[in-house]
């Protein structure tokens, strides 16, 4: 969010002055209660949430619907858009899909729709394709209801139908008297469902020759007669109209862990295992479980390589090359960086690793080699002297590239001598500060404190921007919860982006309403351009939300009244302008301060009364 810097100067009494504000932002509806999507008739909408973007740049949102409306039942849903006014209804509770493991012309089951949200993890994965889960329900007494995993092409490729059926997290393969999971399902018959097997929502796309997709499913399987279990994964195709049929050739198992008591699968020895996604070069990206602890394995089944692992030689300074003087003693978390380009860990370095001994860090792995970007105890810039990062916060980082990340953590000394809530960024030759629980951030003016940060609502863009949220105190008392973006600097710049309080207008068949916004669950911000968010939100009537477009618009200015009050100047502006009140002694760039003293509002009006001391001053607001 850009702002327009108009100066000002004060001498002796002062009539009107303009100067600019910081732009406001602009909110555009994709859907909220209340509203019928475009191709939904009467259906009125009851909650959306998601609001997560493909890698076409649509957003797919999921929710209910009414109960009430003209021939409508409260049920499930999900929707696709391009943008405001473009919603549309991809699935519904009771639609019905074609079964492909039956014959071509076979029956078609129902779906029951949970909260459906694509998932899919890769390196370059396809725009026009999506995975989804949901429960079916069919008529057919060998198929009970249970979860299936699907493939989408939201814009399908002629003579295909848009939805593919992949497999049925309940089906037991047996062959003959074979009473296990096969390797291979090709011809196999589906005769009985005595297991407990589990698809997990992460699915990985991969195009390996530009032809077929390829897509790969983990899960997990316990047969029932043998009590025998553990992690599985699948791999199906994408083209399945050829072989629809027979389903040979489309769905095969490529691992299992240990505890399926198949040795001769490759990663037989692991406790359990799953993928990832697709790394730049195409190859698979395996998080496993073993004896030692977890660690990331890549390339095919058979062919692993090892990227990350416990016992393995990590750097011991910033920008430095990894050394056996500095092993890694175990794993915690893993995350995948976006796209697949790189991979970020939570580890603790060794007891044998010198200065980092028994310390936890985070590192990246960019494909070449580990680089250590954060680690507890270290001095955190952008702070008062002696400011420490205390602990980094697992599940709560976004790594939007391989050269930052942001993350909650907690630091001590400074501003506060105890420990407290933080943002920070780390890259891979300093950690800053974004934001510190009970400090106050310079816009609204009267912000007292933040209470704490809103997880996890957490997005950072490629060129260093962090949207937030925090609960904030103001000078009054009063709290608000309010999403922020930081663009970090000497010092960081912050931007309003919604306040709690907030209102817009909602088009609904029965006419415009005034919805106003209670809480942020989620912000994204749209990929490619990375210039607004996609917010979900709850509203303050109790069941309803919104998902919503929320970027900047053009500067607005602000008129400041002005006047000597005694022997000080009485400055008073809009209540809602968003900034800050800056002053200096002269027109030079680097002479201008915020103006400490507190704001009241009095009539809608933030005041503040400033003594002048009988010294010229310029005013700007920012």
């Amino acid at each position: 969010m850009r702002s327009r810097h108009v100066d000002a100067v004060v001498r002796g009494l002062l009539g009107l002055l303009t100067l600019a504000s910081a732009e406001a932002a602009s909110i555009q509806v994709i859907l909220a209660t209340d509203q019928t999507p475009g191709d939904a008739q009467t259906f009125q909408v009851a909650t959306v949430s998601g609001g997560i973007w493909d890698r076409g740049g649509r957003i797919l949102m999921s929710g209910r619907y009414k109960p009430g409306s003209p021939g409508a039942i409260d049920r499930n849903a999900t929707w696709v858009s391009d943008g405001p006014g473009t919603t549309r209804e991809l699935y519904a509770d009771g639609d019905s899909v074609p079964y492909f493991s039956m014959p071509v012309g076979g029956p078609v089951i129902a779906i029951s729709v949970p909260i459906i949200q694509p998932r899919f993890r890769g390196y370059i994965p396809p725009a026009d394709y999506w995975a989804w889960q949901s429960a079916v329900v069919t008529r057919l007494p060998e198929i009970p209801e249970s979860r299936a995993c699907w493939v989408d092409w939201l814009e399908g490729p002629p003579g295909l139908p848009p939805t593919q059926f992949i497999m049925n997290d309940l089906e037991e393969h047996i062959d003959g008297a074979v009473r296990f999971l096969r390797p291979s399902m090709e011809g196999a018959i589906i005769r009985k469902r005595a297991s407990a097997a589990g698809l997990e929502s992460e699915v990985t796309f991969r195009r390996p020759d530009g032809s077929a997709v390829q897509i790969f499913v983990n899960g997990s399987y316990t047969d029932g007669a043998t009590g025998r279990g553990g992690s599985v994964v699948w791999i199906a195709r994408s083209d399945l109209a050829p072989v629809a049929s027979q389903r040979r050739g489309v769905v095969r198992m490529i691992a299992a862990s240990a505890g399926m008591g198949l040795p001769s699968l490759p990663g037989g020895a692991y406790s359990f295992l799953r993928v990832m996604g697709v790394d730049p070069a195409g190859e698979l990206l395996w998080e496993v479980g073993g004896p030692e602890g977890i660690a990331v394995q890549r390339g095919d089944p058979g062919s692993w390589k090892s990227v990350l692992a416990p016992g393995m030689e990590a750097p011991a300074v910033r920008g430095g090359r990894p050394t056996a003087a500095t092993p890694v003693s175990r794993l915690s978390t893993i995350q995948l960086v976006d796209h697949g380009a790189g991979i970020l860990a939570n580890v603790l370095y060794s007891e044998t690793a010198g200065d980092l001994a028994r310390r936890s860090a985070l590192l990246m792995h960019d494909g070449s080699f580990p680089r250590l970007m954060a680690f507890t105890e270290e001095i955190v810039d952008g702070t008062s002297a002696g400011t420490r990062l205390q602990n980094l916060s697992v599940g709560a980082q976004d790594a939007p590239n391989v050269a930052s990340v942001a993350f909650i953590g907690s630091v001590r000394g400074g501003t506060q001598p105890f420990e407290t809530q933080a943002l920070l960024q780390a890259s891979e030759f300093s950690v800053r500060l974004l934001a510190r629980q009970f400090d106050a951030l310079p816009i609204p003016a009267d912000v007292d404190r933040i209470v704490q940060f809103r997880l996890p609502v957490l997005s950072a863009a490629p060129d260093g921007r962090v949207a937030f949220a925090a609960e904030v105190e103001f000078m009054d008392g009063t709290r608000r919860e309010i999403l922020y973006v930081v663009t970090p600097g000497l010092p960081n710049r912050y931007e309003v982006m919604l306040t709690s309080g907030d209102t817009f207008t909602v088009q609904t068949p029965d006419g415009p309403r005034v919805a106003t916004v209670q809480r942020v669950n989620a912000a994204v911000w749209c990929p490619g351009t990375f210039d607004k968010l996609l917010v979900s939100v709850d509203l303050q009537v109790a069941g309803t939300s919104a998902v919503l477009l929320v970027g900047p618009q053009g500067a607005t200015e602000v008129q400041l009244d002005a006047a000597f009050v005694g022997d000080r100047i009485r400055l008073r502006w809009p209540q809602m302008a968003e900034g800050r009140l800056e002053v200096a002694g002269s027109l030079d760039a680097g002479s201008w301060v915020p103006v400490e003293v507190p704001s009241v509002i009095v009539d809608g009006q933030r005041q503040v009364d400033i003594s002048t001391e009988g010294v010229a001053r310029f005013f700007r607001f920012r």
